[in-house]
């Protein structure tokens, strides 16, 4: 079975975890803004608790956002390091997708589907929206950058969660479900079935992604 680290810094929480054996060890905690302090230390707080060696990695997964820009780049330049020493592939996560599995993980039968809202800067959010298809997440638009509120069919649909960050000018029917949170053990869940499916790259490309029209230098 596939020894895997994966990362997740690119909210409010800083997280770590480790799948090995068949058995998952997790490490998060809100470091206020400090994650290229903390997220090291508490890299080797959990490989000691697995009793995995930094070098022992098959692969690596990262929260690649979107999200905040310092913290998507602290877990990529992370990931990158480790799996260039431990000669391991890198998995990109979208964190949209991981906050979409965070809240199919809370309500596996319950849901058929998830839009996800990240914060960018002022009123500018991240929108990405997936579909629930036997028991698995399936994207159905990816990440865009929006200022008001979007047309969005799936709102008038079946059962749909919007979940993450609650715009300023969010007026649907549906609410906003604040509570929820992507863990590193949420990027674990989906970097496994990437690996499964032949996923993985050569840790150059692991690299953080963008959304088109979205400038960190602009605010």
């Amino acid at each position: 079975m596939t020894t895997l680290l994966a990362l997740e810094t690119s909210g409010a929480l800083c997280s770590v975890c480790i799948q090995h054996d068949g058995r998952r060890f997790e490490n998060t905690r809100n470091v206020d803004r400090m994650h290229n302090e903390r997220l090291l230390p508490m890299v080797a707080e959990t490989c000691a608790e697995a009793g995995v060696a930094k070098h022992a990695f098959a692969a690596v997964a990262f929260g690649c956002g979107p999200g905040s820009f310092t913290g998507v780049r602290i877990a990529a330049a992370c990931s990158q390091a480790i799996a260039y020493a431990a000669n391991a592939r890198v998995v990109p996560v979208a964190s949209s997708r991981a906050l979409a599995q965070a809240a199919l993980r809370n309500q596996p039968s319950a849901l058929d589907g998830v839009i996800t809202l990240i914060r960018s800067r002022r009123d500018l959010y991240y929108l990405a929206s997936y579909a629930v298809v036997n028991g698995e997440l399936r994207e159905q638009a990816a990440d865009v950058l929006v200022d008001s509120m979007p047309q969005m069919a799936q709102l008038a649909q079946g059962r749909w969660q919007v979940v993450g960050a609650l715009p300023p000018w969010w007026h649907g029917h549906v609410p906003v479900t604040t509570t929820v949170q992507a863990s590193a053990s949420h990027v674990a869940d989906l970097a496994l079935l990437d690996l499964a499916r032949g996923g993985g790259l050569d840790p150059a490309a692991g690299l953080p992604s963008y959304v088109t029209g979205d400038s960190p230098w602009s605010a």
